[in-house]
């Protein structure tokens, strides 16, 4: 789901919270696969954070350090099976498992 949201986010795809669901006969229509994307982004914050709805949630000053940790937590999940990545492949999750927010981390 955070994924889901990173992508519109990124590629600046109009966030809309609807009040009303779209109807299955509406398929075929462009938004309601976002819509259907974006219920399942709405419902994953508000189990995380909480805040009552989807922008407010997204306000939600932990957000960015909860992506990154479940960021992190794919990653060690993903590399086992892909050992030994390439190179510049291991420089990028190295660097993924490193990062913090605020604070120069000396573990590695």
């Amino acid at each position: 789901m955070l994924f889901t949201l990173r992508n519109v986010l990124a590629h600046g795809t109009a966030l809309i919270q609807p009040t009303v669901k779209m109807t299955d006969d509406m398929k075929d229509v462009y938004p309601y696969s976002w819509q259907s994307k974006l219920h399942g982004v709405g419902m994953y914050l508000e189990r995380h954070f909480n805040r009552g709805g989807m922008f407010e949630n997204l306000a939600d000053p932990d957000l960015p350090e909860h992506f990154i940790d479940v960021t992190k937590k794919y990653f060690e999940q993903l590399t086992p099976k892909f050992t030994p990545l390439p190179e510049r492949a291991q420089k990028t999750v190295d660097m993924i498992r490193g990062y913090s927010f605020g604070f120069v981390n000396n573990t590695r």
